[in-house]
């Protein structure tokens, strides 16, 4: 199956409600092909939002095939009755099978994952020194290169680093997590101890963001809440989609250490 089954075409909430109804009492092939080609746009919209890290050795129908073996996992494990939109379900699972796919691949020489290492540990370092995000200007003083030099690395990582606020704000080895946005969407079937923790983790995330520069604020926002992708942000803000890729990666290397 490949992203030209995109074109088939999308059946009605109806439709797609007795295609469940079908597939619970009669697990048969062809119903479940029939949903999985039902939700190949979730799989292409995903990677749409995936591949401007992608590495130069994967393409786009890698990472899509990679999301339809995440989507009939999804398919195969849900369970209608339990009061949870399947696309919300499915979200999880697909990109968590597009990750595993990247995080596969290899990613490039010594020389880039040591980059990696020290852009990371030095705006570790800055950030515990400033507790606040460092800029530009002053990681790439403390790495003792010059303002491009530190641009070129970002960019080069950035196609590594597949990380995402999703994977930082939860545990992506937990069965069943959610999205960061999907993370602060209180649910009734919270236990009040879960819910008093979750509060104050959002609480801090929150705190954090706010106090991010505005230009990286928007990124995040754009990216996380209004779900667009890198290129979309950046006809938004006025920068290159490989800047906005930048000033991205640069954030979740910032999280990441804040929230450790």
């Amino acid at each position: 199956m490949n992203s030209t089954d995109l074109q088939v075409e999308q059946k009605s909430p109806e439709q797609v409600a007795q295609l469940w109804t079908n597939y619970s009492t009669n697990p048969t092939q062809e119903i479940r092909s029939q949903l999985v080609r039902q939700y190949l746009p979730l799989v292409k919209y995903i990677a749409g939002r995936i591949t401007g890290n992608l590495p130069s050795v994967m393409t786009w129908d890698d990472l899509f095939h990679s999301g339809v073996i995440g989507l009939i996992e999804a398919v195969d494990r849900y369970d209608p009755t339990q009061n949870v939109k399947f696309k919300t379900f499915a979200y999880t699972r697909i990109r968590g099978a597009m990750i595993d796919e990247l995080r596969r691949v290899e990613w490039g020489p010594r020389s880039l994952r040591d980059a990696h290492r020290k852009l990371e540990s030095t705006i570790d370092e800055l950030q515990a020194e400033l507790n606040t995000l460092p800029t530009d200007e002053q990681i790439a003083d403390a790495m003792d290169i010059s303002l491009d030099e530190y641009y070129e690395m970002l960019q080069s990582v950035s196609k590594r680093y597949v990380l995402s606020l999703d994977y930082i704000y939860n545990d992506d080895e937990e069965e069943d997590s959610y999205t960061f946005k999907q993370s602060f969407e209180q649910t009734e079937h919270d236990e009040p101890l879960d819910a008093l923790v979750q509060e104050e983790e959002k609480e801090r995330l929150v705190r954090i963001i706010d106090n991010l520069p505005d230009q990286e604020k928007m990124v995040i926002a754009l990216y996380y809440y209004e779900e667009l992708t890198l290129r979309e942000i950046g006809e938004v803000i006025g920068v290159s989609e490989s800047r906005v890729s930048q000033i991205h990666t640069k954030v979740l290397l910032y999280l990441e250490s804040t929230l450790r």
